[in-house]
């Protein structure tokens, strides 16, 4: 079982998507930490969503980010459906 510390440094690939969400005007909440992923909650223009970003050189953080748009995209169609 992973254990959660928010007290260790983070990952290349955590700073980077922090950079990116910074860069692209998110804004961004760590909520858990683990070795393996940390969970976050990002918001932009009202709209919400959780995302985990995977901590291992097997996930790069392009593809994670690239995988992110897409879903969040997707979420804040769905946001804006439901609020009609």
């Amino acid at each position: 079982m992973a254990r959660h510390d928010e007290r260790w440094e983070a990952s290349e690939n955590t700073l980077a998507a922090q950079r990116y969400w910074t860069g692209h005007g998110y804004t961004f909440k760590l909520t858990r930490r683990f070795i393996s992923k940390d969970y976050y909650r990002v918001s932009k223009d009202g709209v919400e969503m959780k995302f985990e970003v995977y901590n291992s050189s097997g996930c790069p953080i392009r593809n994670q980010m690239r995988d992110f748009e897409r879903m969040f995209d997707m979420h804040r169609q769905v946001s804006k459906l439901e609020k009609a």
